[in-house]
């Protein structure tokens, strides 16, 4: 009996002894999820309270441009679209115009704003207090440039990050630059621009035209 009992005693032990690892170790869980994580930790970025810039020439703003928007916007409390002047281009629509026309099309997005931007992308972002820079991809081509932009764009401001995002597979042929070629040449660009555009962009071709 006396050796039953010892067993027993020592079978209580063990038991008792493994619940209290088990509870120290539940405690010591549920401390780690209540206090606060370090500022660099995953779980201490915000899903919300963010804004990003998008930035581009949009000469015109396409179904591409519009449906990359649309995205950043599921993603970000707020999205600027940075319209670039790049002067020493030759632009079919002037930068009031591309404004113009980016506002036209986006006015039913609450959460988005429309600006021009000039100098460094680093420092308009940094100036709108943009934590992120949104760019669309739509080859492998546009990833290797985008990624050699983001990695210089980083070495500029540390705190800026690029969000690489994918356009519909029914927009992703659609560019600034197949736009307005097809526009010059006069035919149909209802396929690949929003109807706001349509007016802007044929005032723009016409005024070319007579130049």
């Amino acid at each position: 009996w006396s050796v039953a009992r010892g067993r027993l005693g020592a079978a209580l032990l063990s038991r008792t002894s493994k619940g209290r690892r088990a509870f120290r170790g539940l405690k010591i869980g549920l401390e780690s999820l209540q206090s606060p994580r370090p500022p660099n930790s995953l779980h201490s970025v915000p899903m919300t309270a963010s804004l990003a810039l998008f930035p581009g020439t949009f000469d015109p703003f396409t179904l591409g441009h519009l449906d990359v928007l649309k995205r950043a916007v599921r993603i970000f409390d707020s999205v600027t679209v940075g319209v670039a002047a790049h002067h020493a281009k030759q632009h079919l629509l002037n930068l009031e115009e591309r404004l113009a026309l980016i506002e036209a099309c986006v006015e039913d997005l609450a959460s988005v704003q429309v600006a021009p931007i000039t100098g460094l992308l680093v420092d308009a972002a940094r100036e709108m207090g943009a934590c992120s820079i949104v760019r669309g991809v739509r080859t492998t081509m546009d990833l290797e440039y985008e990624r050699q932009m983001a990695q210089t764009n980083q070495a500029l401001w540390s705190e800026v990050d690029t969000v690489f995002l994918l356009p519909s597979p029914l927009v992703a042929h659609i560019s600034s630059t197949l736009v307005r070629q097809i526009a010059r040449m006069g035919a149909d660009i209802r396929p690949f621009v929003a109807e706001p555009a349509l007016p802007l962009i044929a005032s723009a071709v016409e005024r070319e035209g007579e130049g």
